[in-house]
């Protein structure tokens, strides 16, 4: 059982849901603070709240859930893909609120269901923190020069 645990934490979907998790901790925190105690509009106080939770989930991504060495790359995919999130994800927060009443924070965790689901988590592996590709063996290459030789073992005393 324990060997099971240590594989599914090991594994890049729970330590990306982990992370997720404690971002939009403080995501939905930030964002009822804008909301209750400043009184800012749904969408704003939502896509400002995102922008803070979205920033600290990325670095979490990266060094928890991915592992990756590069920034630069990884952070202008995640800002491209956060951009369009921050935008559907407000608006939905929006008419979840103020159409049909539903309370912000439930409001929002539907939002972030809907927006940060399965297809973020398909996006971070393949196009934001995507894996190096292996190169392809050399056409024209025999057979002997794809197959690395074996080591030497050591003489005999």
């Amino acid at each position: 059982m324990k060997q099971l645990l240590l594989k599914v934490w090991r594994g890049w979907v729970t330590r990306s849901l982990a992370v997720g998790a404690v971002a939009t901790a403080v995501d939905v925190g930030i964002g009822s603070l804008l909301v209750f105690a400043f009184g800012w509009p749904t969408a704003g106080s939502a896509m400002a709240a995102l922008a803070v939770g979205s920033t600290l989930n990325f670095y979490g991504q990266r060094r928890f859930a991915f592992d990756e060495k590069k920034v630069a790359m990884p952070a202008a995919k995640w800002a491209a893909m956060t951009g369009v999130q921050l935008v559907v994800h407000g608006q939905l927060v929006h008419v979840f609120r103020d159409w049909w009443g539903v309370p912000y924070p439930l409001a929002k965790m539907g939002g972030d269901i809907i927006v940060f689901g399965v297809l973020q988590l398909v996006l971070l592996r393949y196009v934001v923190f995507a894996k190096a590709k292996e190169p392809a063996p050399t056409p024209g290459a025999s057979p002997s020069e794809s197959i690395p030789a074996p080591a030497a073992s050591p003489a005999p005393p």
